[in-house]
This record gives C-alpha cells, structure tokens and sequence, in this order.
C-alpha cells in the first residue's frame, strides 16, 4: 500500500544528537515518508544542523523554527497540523531509529485497520550509542491493555485520522505525552506491537526519563483527567480503613506540632472519592481522638488483631465487616492506609483509585522504585537475586517495586480474609523519600526532617 508516514523530530538543544537522529531517517528502508524538523527555542548549533540536511533533501524535509521554547506538546501540535501523510510517528532527538521502522510499523497499520497505533520493542543506549539493555513486551492480544506500561511517546506510529480526532496532544501537561495518548487510544482496544526492537531510546543525564518526581505527578494529573471521565466513579462507595495501632506510642508523638496520626487523616479527608473514613485501632485514646474528627468513625478492633503478627488483610476484612454491620455501609472499593506513612498525601490516595477504576483492576498497591542489588542466603553464602546490570544508569522497568505499606485499593467484592490483591494488580508507584514507613527512631527523625525542611 505504501502509504506516507510523516516522521517529526522536536529538538531543543540536542546539537549533539540531532544528526544521528535526522540521518537514521534518511537511512530507512521504506522510501514512502516526509520528515518534519521542529526546532523549539534552540540557543545552540541545532538550527545550523538542520538548514544543512534542508538544503540536500528539499522535496522531503520542512523546517519549523519556534523563537521561543514551547514545549514537547506543542511541537506535537505543531506536527500534525503540518503533516501530510498519513501516520505519524515521532522521534526524540537524542534517539534514533532501525532502518526498518518505518516499513515494518507501517506495514502492521495497513494490515489491520483496527489499529490507531503500533510501537516496537527498543534499545538503550548511551550516549555513545553502545546498547545497555532492551525493553520487550509479549505479543498484544485484544483483551490485554498492559494496565500502566505504556508504550514509549516516541517511536511509537499513530494514525494521523484516528489522532486528529482524539483531539491530538493535550498541552495541559509538562510531561508524558505518549502516556496521554496510551489512555486516549486504549479505551478502544485499538493497540499493536512489534516484538522487534526497532528504535535506540538515549539514556543521559538531560533526558527526561531522569526527573521522576516531574513524570509521577504529570501521570497523577492524567490519570484524574481520564478517570473524571469516567461516570462510574461518581457511582461508587468507596471506604478508608486507617490502620492506627500504638505501638511504641508513635500515634501521641508530636510530628512538626501535629499528632502522628492527623496526617493520614487530612489525606483522607482532603480524598474526594472517599465516601467513609474508619479509624480501626487498638487504643480508646485514639478511638476518642478520632470520635471529635467530622466524618471520621472509629472502633477497637477485636484483641486478637493488635498482635505482631497481624496482617493487613485481616484488619481491613475485620473493618469491613463493622462497616456493613455497625455504619451500613456497603462499599464498592476498600482503601488501606497506614497510620505509620505520614508523608502520603491526598493526591496519592486518588491516584490509587484512579488507577483502578482506568485499568479495571481488582486492586492496586503503592510502591517505590528499588534499583539496588538484592542478595539472599545460598549454599555458598549470599547470592544475587536481583540483577543490575548498569547500576550508574536507572533504567525503565529495570526497578524492582517495594511495597511501601502505605496505600491499598481493592474491590470489597474480591477480598478475603488473607488476600485483598486479587488476581490483577496494578500499581502506584510514589517517590522513595516520601515513602517512610515508621518503624523506629531512625524513621521518626528522618520523618521530621523531611518535614522541617519542605514546610
């Protein structure tokens, strides 16, 4: 069919990289595409770059230049009202593609028109272009959406119609472009891949993949703007469990002039979606405390779960139960949260939800990121089970996840008494330093700490 793919490249100040990205274009095997050059506020040789391969290849290149930075979204904009063919695909320019990208993605689209876009597995490399790792996906089926592993934003081909009418790229976010798309696409069952990694994804100290705090909150914004979407969300009872057990009298400590416990609670509070809020403790001061908070309920949980050895299913399916029998109310979704992680915050505990209710999941859990090596006891002494192979680069999906005990969200309907996961579990994943759980005075003064210098 050879239909036009439009390739665009988005560039502020990647001089280093940029021709490496423009020539693996020109390199491609399939011959069918137009290559559109943004230059975004760029201060350094970039422009410079791209007049030089414009005037050797006029009747395929454009070249738009943006005085002032605007930002990735609105290149992306940009792009596609300029773009004449009829997918699109964009390439970062510290990236670069296989030489049969274009032909092999676009390929797949002719195929089947049911899909709005294909992505291919990839490479890491350096900044020497030596290759560090490569990021697979298993084959897509129709009923498997990946829950929250998107698809990378460039290298990814899209269907210039099927995009125009999602209403292309939303400018309301600094970040995570191709997460948007992902959630906007997805809802259809519209997704193909290619088990062949097909472009060299950079990894260096400016890229963007580095600033985890920036992609966490501009994917908390996207999934609130899809899940308000969502007209099930307003339907649902959604309860809080706070767990509040006073050991070692952590609760009655004072945290920057404020009790242990008015943290979790504030959170909670603050958390629209949440229609209960149950403090299930072992202690009747905190029972009491509790009692003089407006819509907060609280009980004492039976003797037999203020052991050690109490699980955190056991407490919520026992807070459950005095929900429906004692307040009579019958909830849809149970959230857990841990007295115990007082840096959680509201935003945290919707995203949990949020992410639930977009990817049908029957609970989600919070977690960090670990990318240190882990060892346990062999027959010979320690052994790795874990392995890092580039522990001076973090790398996507290179992490292992530590449940920080902080958040819990599962459907009431799939809890049991030692399970509140169920068989599909998604994740929020939540920035290590504020993921403190207390578990002695090293906790309570880094918990302080943290606390006197960001308030």
């Amino acid at each position: 069919m050879n239909r036009k793919v439009t390739v665009y490249i988005p560039n502020h100040n990647y001089e280093k990289y940029f021709s490496k990205a423009i020539q693996s274009v020109l390199d491609q095997s399939y011959e069918n595409w137009e290559l559109i050059l943004i230059l975004d506020g760029c201060t350094d040789n970039s422009v410079k770059i791209a007049k030089k391969y414009l005037l050797k290849n006029k009747s395929k290149i454009r070249l738009f230049v943006n005085k002032k930075n605007k930002g990735l979204q609105f290149c992306c904009n940009q792009a596609l009202k300029h773009a004449s063919g009829e997918y699109i695909l964009r390439l970062d320019a510290d990236d670069f593609l296989n030489e049969n990208a274009l032909l092999l993605m676009s390929r797949l689209l002719d195929k089947n028109k049911k899909l709005n876009l294909v992505f291919s597995d990839y490479f890491y490399v350096d900044e020497k272009d030596k290759i560090l790792d490569v990021n697979t996906h298993t084959k897509i089926k129709n009923n498997n959406h990946l829950l929250n592993i998107p698809a990378h934003g460039a290298g990814s081909m899209v269907r210039i119609s099927k995009l125009k009418k999602l209403g292309g790229y939303s400018t309301s976010f600094n970040a995570q472009d191709g997460y948007e798309l992902w959630l906007k696409i997805l809802s259809k069952n519209s997704i193909g891949n290619i088990t062949t990694p097909l472009f060299y994804y950079r990894q260096h100290p400016k890229s963007l993949s580095k600033d985890e705090n920036r992609i966490l909150e501009a994917r908390r914004k996207i999934k609130r703007k899809f899940a308000l979407k969502n007209k099930s969300l307003k339907k649902l009872k959604i309860a809080a469990v706070i767990g509040a057990k006073n050991n070692q009298g952590w609760v009655y400590r004072k945290f920057k002039n404020r009790f242990l416990i008015d943290y979790i609670l504030s959170a909670a509070l603050k958390t629209k979606s949440l229609g209960k809020i149950l403090v299930s403790t072992d202690d009747k001061k905190i029972q009491q405390y509790c009692k003089n908070k407006e819509k907060v309920f609280s009980y004492i949980r039976p003797k037999n779960f203020s052991n050690i050895n109490v699980t955190i299913e056991e407490v919520c399916f026992d807070a459950l139960k005095y929900l429906k029998k004692k307040l009579k109310y019958k909830p849809d979704l149970l959230v857990f949260l841990n007295c115990n992680t007082p840096l959680t915050q509201s935003k945290h505990i919707q995203k949990a939800i949020d992410s639930l209710i977009l990817f049908d999941s029957d609970s989600v859990i919070s977690v960090y990121e670990d990318y240190d090596l882990h060892y346990q006891h062999g027959e010979t002494g320690l052994k790795k089970i874990s392995n890092r192979r580039h522990q001076q680069l973090r790398i996507d999906r290179e992490a292992l996840y530590v449940d920080n005990r902080a958040i819990r969200v599962c459907k009431a309907g799939v809890m049991k008494k030692n399970d509140m996961t169920g068989n599909k579990v998604g994740h929020i994943v939540m920035p290590r330093e504020i993921s403190i759980n207390i578990k002695s005075e090293y906790d309570v003064w880094l918990i302080n700490k943290y606390l006197s210098e960001r308030y």
